[in-house]
């Protein structure tokens, strides 16, 4: 432990290094927890908490060029021996790849290729047949169809068989997202898809309405009758999802659109009590969030029970998060800045602390934001990977099996070569929190960028420790306790 002498040297020598500055860097604390006490003599006795989780924290990613124009990537172990594998979507040439996961390790090998239709946009994994294994949905924007492929599963060998051949789902005009869910309770999984509508839309009806398609399971994977969801003049459906939001067991819609009235919220119904036939999904209560909204998900993020609504909307730069009050209405929004056209925000938990971050493609920054949740419905930006041009969806799965979330990105880049982007998460120690240049010890260095960022926080801040939202003492104290080479 250091002296209260030896403190002063470090911080006076330290000092001398920096020169005056109101130099803030962007805020990206961690919780530190710190008992401090003047103890007999001239000590200074300091305890740096490691009991909280690393913050989220990802190497470097890998690149895979894959044909033109990726526009959506989904993590699933489609081949079943235990690894997640990657399947990206092509608008350009209307197929989509699968990519295996070729040593558990998360390093990613071409597999087949399948054909879908015209202009592929966003794929979804899920049991649709109910034969246990993961089976492939895809929609077709210029094919106003969906593709669903049937997983073959394994032969005697625990050979992997492939996909059968699509079966065409039709939907309304320029299906954009789709999502699953069992809607009528019945056992079987359902399918809902945001359709846009007509492009460009005819002259003087830019509010044009889109329309979502809910398709009840009518056997295994007979999904061709459908039901339309209209959604209000102007919404223009860009992506949906499912889940319950109101705790009733009956999963609920969310269809965002572009337009004028942003998210629309659809409440399921459930059964009638006398017949047992599904009622249908209510009325739908609409919420603004940003500016031209470009995808929806729902997570728990303040794990108080109700699930809540994360948008990415391009327009404002912004993500917004709507907070369930847990009777599936959402009163009270938050929004957070995050320039660089975030076109998808994907809610998962990075640390194993319980509590959802929020993974951002960022479309004109050629970058994957993370944002750090703190709990207390405090949402920081820890910080900005770069991954290859024009990211527009983000996907998760533990790619390398060490029990941590990895992320993979979709890159249109237009004009050029497609891309995927692997970022695979490094779980830095919480315990060497004060290793603020990556060095592997906390020195002078370290405590020069702690004394040149003094002061309030106003964007990612690594140097402050405790969560405070300001450099200071606490900060300085938590640094000078760890001096030395991290263990």
């Amino acid at each position: 432990m250091l002296g209260f002498s030896e403190v002063s040297d470090i911080v006076e020598e330290t000092r001398l290094l920096l020169p005056d500055s109101d130099h803030r860097v962007a805020r990206a604390g961690r919780r530190v927890a710190l008992v401090c006490s003047v103890c007999a003599g001239s000590t200074l006795a300091l305890a740096l908490s490691t009991s909280v989780p690393p913050v989220p924290s990802f190497k470097s990613a890998i690149n895979y060029p894959d044909g033109l124009n990726c526009r959506s990537v989904v993590a699933s172990d489609v081949d079943l021996d235990g690894d997640i594998d990657l399947i990206v979507t092509h608008r350009v040439q209307s197929d989509v790849s699968i990519w295996i996961n070729s040593n558990g390790l998360g390093a990613f090998i071409p597999g087949s290729s399948l054909l879908a239709g015209a202009a592929p946009r966003i794929a979804t994994c899920a049991d649709i047949d109910g034969d246990l294994d993961e089976d492939l949905l895809v929609v077709n924007s210029l094919a106003d169809s969906a593709s669903l492929f049937e997983n073959r599963g394994l032969d005697a060998g625990m050979n992997w068989l492939g996909f059968l051949d699509p079966v065409t789902i039709p939907t309304e005009e320029n299906p954009h997202w789709v999502d699953t869910g069992d809607l009528d309770l019945d056992g079987a999984l359902d399918i809902v898809i945001a359709c846009f509508g007509v492009v460009p839309a005819p002259d003087g009806q830019e509010n044009l309405m889109g329309e979502a398609t809910v398709h009840l399971a009518a056997d295994s994977v007979d999904f061709s009758v459908y039901t339309t969801v209209e959604v209000g003049l102007g919404v223009r459906p860009i992506s949906v999802a499912i889940d319950d939001l109101n705790g009733d067991m009956a999963p609920d819609v969310v269809v965002l659109g572009e337009g004028l009235l942003g998210a629309c919220v659809f409440l399921n119904l459930g059964l009638d009590p006398k017949t047992d036939d599904w009622l249908g999904l209510g009325a739908p209560t609409h919420l603004l969030l940003g500016s031209r909204p470009q995808a929806v998900e729902i997570a728990d993020m303040d794990l108080d029970g109700a699930p809540d609504l994360v948008v990415a909307s391009i327009l404002s730069s912004t993500i917004e998060i709507a907070w369930n009050d847990g009777a599936g209405a959402f009163p009270t929004t938050t929004s957070l800045s995050s320039a660089g056209e975030p076109e998808h925000s994907l809610p998962v938990d990075l640390n194993g602390d319980g509590l959802p971050e929020i993974a951002t493609a960022l479309l004109a920054d050629d970058k994957v934001a993370i944002h750090e949740n703190r709990g207390k419905r405090i949402i920081v930006l820890r910080s900005l990977n770069p991954v290859e041009r024009e990211p527009k969806f983000v996907a998760q799965g533990d790619f390398n099996g060490d029990g941590r979330p990895d992320l993979a990105s979709a890159s249109s880049n237009q004009g050029g070569p497609g891309f995927f982007s692997v970022l695979l998460n490094s779980g830095i120690a919480e315990l060497c929190a004060a290793d603020l240049d990556g060095s592997g010890a906390i020195g002078s260095p370290d405590l020069a960028l702690l004394l040149g960022s003094w002061g309030p926080c106003t964007g990612p801040c690594p140097e402050d420790l405790d969560d405070s939202t300001v450099v200071n003492s606490f900060d300085l104290a938590a640094l000078i306790s760890n001096w030395g080479p991290c263990p």
